[in-house]
């Protein structure tokens, strides 16, 4: 079994929109008995415990811990510190870094330090090339 990562940014963003692309993605990567930890699924605990963005981040830190491979969901040009502390996270714990990115963006930092890219156009893309991609590919790096 695998554990996967699942960031993205979240200020800004419609919620309704982001959450139909996330529910698609963790879909896609739930195969066999892989699990995916994506912290926008958590929004309702969050909220009903009354916690601020740095609980929030402290939360999802540690909960990367158990995870095997970060994948970061790049769709705008617009920054994100909660992904950057994740990528960060990701490093110290030597996971595998894969990055979703739209095909118009460029984000060195994630970029340079990915083990794999998977570029898209557009979501239904990006959705049919994760479904092609094999999970033990999210194995955690030599």
């Amino acid at each position: 079994m695998i554990k996967l990562f699942l960031s993205y940014r979240f200020t800004g963003e419609e919620p309704n929109a982001l959450r139909e692309v996330l529910n698609n993605i963790k879909k896609i990567l739930m195969t066999g008995e892989d699990k995916v930890f994506c912290s926008f699924f958590l929004e309702k605990y969050f909220n009903e415990e009354k916690m601020d963005s740095d609980q929030i981040y402290d939360y999802c830190l540690k909960e990367q811990e158990n995870c095997d491979c970060f994948i970061a969901l790049i769709k705008s040009n617009d920054k994100s510190k909660g992904m950057e502390l994740e990528l960060d996270n990701a490093i110290k714990l030597g996971q595998k870094i894969i990055l979703l990115i739209h095909e118009d963006l460029e984000f060195p930092k994630f970029g340079n330090i990915s083990n794999e890219i998977i570029e898209y156009k557009s979501f239904p893309q990006l959705y049919e090339k994760l479904k092609t991609f094999n999970s033990p590919s999210f194995s955690t790096p030599d």
